[in-house]
């Protein structure tokens, strides 16, 4: 009689167990479920793929890395009305080999730009013209841009003799001209306080080179000047600049040997410079009048240490004529082997860019063109700080951006750090460099 009360709880205390098992066993078939959804979505959204893409295209595409900076900024594409800019550049004629280039560095700005919201959310139209190192050209483009466009700022011309005349008409038209590979000394002055170089001036290049020289050839005393004297830019170098970063270095000039720009026959010019007997040369000449005497030195048999003015360094005529201007010095403004990863990085995107472009000339190397990169992204700083928009007046921004290139200090870019000074120049360091297989080489 006392064990028929355990049956009951005994079979009660079974279902009680068989209860829990049916309750364990729902519990995980629940708790499973969701684990699955919510465990593949991770994987693709911690996103092992973008990881990829966000390192691989600084490698690339190395100046994205600034664009990427502003990580903060809206990176949404600009829409609306756009802020207008001309840039002048010889695409033709005898400096395109040289003009183009400096393209790619507008084009890498001009995407900088806009893939980093534009400016105050406004896009940034470049507006392109060639202008073939043709003074009149240069006069009639600079007007179009200024009336017809309408346009805040002019990049360029590329040339002395271009800016000579586009520096003071951008004076009486109210608009910044800003050059970045004109050269000669107070290039600015006739467009005061409207016109603006990003460069290095003449006499500080031919000072640096000179100086590179007499380091690097101690034994060369004795000079001859080939120079062209008619040249805007070239004039200065022979009868302004050579002289006294010659004395200054311990160098004779033994005369001067005058030649004119489109001259294609060297014979007559190299022949008299033979007869001198030079120790070593000193040349001021454009791209193509320089290839022609380095050729004409070579078959003649002229083999002394040259030196030459800052204007053939761009481009890469010193690779069309590699074998025969082995060892020649240039006060260079920029180097591609400069250190620091921000400037190997633009490098790197530079040529990339230019070699998938069949208009470039090829090899393709950095030069001035940093400069003009430096300018225009500059200039957006300045827009962006003034809370620009296309829809603010053409002229209300042009006074902005006189203002803020005249007011330029530290402003830190690819190639240096830029300060203007009352001349309109923002000026910096020579890089001493010398030929050497085809491509300049910094002089350790």
């Amino acid at each position: 009689m006392r064990r028929s009360p355990k049956r009951p709880l005994a079979m009660a205390a079974l279902a009680l167990v068989a209860i829990m098992v049916v309750v364990a066993a729902c519990a995980p078939a629940a708790t499973p479920t969701p684990t699955p959804t919510k465990a593949p979505p991770p994987p693709p959204t911690a996103t092992a793929a973008p990881a990829k893409v966000v390192a691989t295209a600084p490698a690339e595409k190395p100046v994205e890395k600034p664009a990427a900076t502003p990580t903060t900024a809206p990176v949404a594409k600009p829409t609306g009305k756009a802020i207008k800019v001309c840039y002048l550049t010889p695409l033709t004629g005898p400096l395109a080999s040289i003009g183009l280039p400096q393209s790619i560095a507008v084009k890498m700005a001009q995407e900088d730009i806009n893939n980093t919201g534009g400016i105050n959310g406004s896009p940034l139209e470049v507006l392109t013209k060639d202008s073939p190192f043709d003074a009149k050209q240069a006069v009639t483009l600079v007007r179009e841009c200024a009336e017809k466009d309408q346009v805040v700022a002019l990049f360029g011309p590329y040339s002395s003799g271009e800016f000579d005349v586009a520096a003071p008409l951008g004076k009486d038209l109210t608009m910044p001209v800003i050059g970045a590979s004109t050269t000669k000394v107070g290039g600015a002055l006739s467009g005061r306080p409207w016109s603006f170089r990003m460069t290095i001036t003449d006499d500080l290049s031919t000072d640096a080179g000179v100086g590179a020289f007499a380091k690097v050839y101690p034994n060369a005393k004795k000079i001859v000047i080939i120079g062209d004297v008619k040249e805007a830019v070239t004039e200065p170098v022979v009868k302004v600049h050579y002289p006294p970063a010659f004395k200054k270095y311990g160098l004779e000039s033994l005369g001067l040997v005058e030649f004119t720009r489109g001259m294609t026959d060297f014979g007559a010019v190299v022949t008299k410079v033979k007869e001198m007997k030079p120790e070593g040369i000193a040349i001021a000449a454009l791209p193509g009048e320089w290839a022609l005497i380095a050729k004409e030195l070579a078959n003649q048999g002229v083999k002394v240490p040259v030196v030459s003015s800052p204007h053939p360094w761009p481009g890469n005529t010193v690779f069309q004529v590699k074998d025969v201007v082995e060892g020649w010095i240039v006060g260079a403004f920029f180097q591609e082997d400069l250190p620091g990863a921000e400037v190997q990085a633009w490098v790197k995107r530079f040529r990339a860019t230019g070699e998938a472009d069949p208009k470039i000339p090829k090899p393709v190397y950095a030069s001035v063109d940093p400069q003009m990169y430096d300018a225009i992204m500059y200039g957006a700083k300045v827009m962006r700080e003034g809370k620009v928009t296309g829809d603010t007046p053409f002229q209300q921004v042009r006074v902005l951006l006189r203002d803020g290139y005249n007011a330029m200090k530290d402003y830190k870019g690819i190639v240096r750090t830029y300060t203007m000074n009352q001349d309109g120049d923002a000026v910096g360091p020579v890089y001493p460099v010398v030929a050497k297989n085809g491509r300049w080489e910094l002089i350790k």
